[in-house]
């Protein structure tokens, strides 16, 4: 396996090996990732060793203090890496969507703002439905409505709309 140990946490070559091997499938053993046993054969020289000393011998090394600090930390790398990749494509998306959004095609230009909306989390598409309760009177209603009637009578457009029907 020998990759080269940038001294690790202090780790063996075969323990980096291992690490490797436990954390990232490396080098051409996908299946070791995440199973002690087969990254144990990966990185030691196992073939005359019983099964049961394999599981054992792997265990200790998840056990020992070094082993799991680099363990921990390229995980903990790994975690960085997705989360900034993640960040990047959003990134991406929003840049190319509002380029999108300026598109002389008005269908294009209509779709990249309808997804720039749903993706700022404004979701501009959807119904909205917002309820209210409210105490009416017989009294208090016909009140407004007379003065609505009154105000309505004395609109210049609503009095336009009226003799046009006429």
């Amino acid at each position: 396996m020998s990759q080269k140990n940038p001294s690790y946490y202090g780790l063996t070559q075969k323990q980096f090996d291992f690490v490797m091997a436990y954390t990232k499938g490396e080098p051409n053993c996908p299946e070791c990732k995440g199973v002690a046993s087969k990254s144990y054969q990966q990185a030691y020289d196992s073939q005359n060793m019983k099964m049961a000393s394999i599981y054992s011998e792997s265990c200790r090394l998840l056990d020992n203090l070094k082993v799991s600090a680099s363990i921990k930390a390229i995980h903990q790398e790994n975690k960085t890496k997705h989360t900034l990749s993640a960040d990047r494509a959003r990134e991406k998306i929003y840049s190319d969507l509002l380029t999108l959004s300026d598109s002389p095609n008005e269908s294009i230009q209509l779709k990249a703002l309808q997804m720039l909306g749903s993706f700022s989390g404004i979701d501009a598409w959807s119904s909205q439905k917002i309820e209210t309760t409210q105490k009416v009177s017989v009294e208090t209603s016909e009140e407004e409505l007379m003065e609505s009637i009154a105000l309505a009578l004395n609109d210049e457009n609503v009095i336009s709309l009226i003799d046009r029907k006429k």
